[in-house]
């Protein structure tokens, strides 16, 4: 079961925020949560805070264990810029772009991911079976083309009786 929890309009830049993912990607909910809260970043307890409310999310919504959390996913995508003004010399205005990213957590179950390895085996069957069906319209092609030969030698015979019999006239 795949839970999420997103945060909208944080107001750093999406790229200062993606260099903290890379360690926490893939580990434990409890694990990432200890990793933020003694990370250097300014940015590490905001998402600390988000990784806290999925966790929330996923006991109270889903009842899942909260020891058998990880984090599947973290991005965070660009948001809204605000454009603001700063003045410069000669009564000029320069622009400031104040950069916002939504930032969306994925948790999932470990549990849950055997559980759907088990599944996942019957359609593979299916694919098998598709295989097949799709390597039929091909077989069928090849009796098109024997019969557009067949065509071709009933034409070629046909243009030989014509020719006999301008040859009987």
């Amino acid at each position: 079961m795949k839970v999420q929890a997103r945060l909208n309009r944080y107001r750093r830049s999406a790229q200062k925020v993606r260099e903290i993912f890379p360690v926490i990607k893939g580990l434990n909910a409890m694990d990432a949560l200890l990793q933020l809260e003694y990370s250097k970043r300014g940015d590490a307890l905001d998402i600390k805070k988000l990784l806290e409310s999925a966790v929330a999310n996923a006991i109270n919504n889903f009842k899942l264990k909260k020891e058998d959390l990880f984090v599947e996913n973290i991005l965070a995508e660009e948001g809204k810029t605000m454009k603001r003004w700063r003045p410069r010399a000669y009564g000029r205005a320069a622009r400031i772009l104040k950069r916002t990213c939504d930032i969306i957590i994925t948790l999932e179950d470990k549990n849950q991911d055997a559980e759907e390895g088990a599944e996942q085996e019957d359609p593979s069957i299916d694919k098998e079976k598709e295989t097949k069906e799709a390597k039929k319209p091909a077989i069928e092609k090849k009796k098109l083309v024997e019969d557009k030969k067949d065509s071709s030698d009933v034409k070629k015979a046909s243009k030989e009786v014509e020719t006999k019999k301008k040859e009987d006239k």
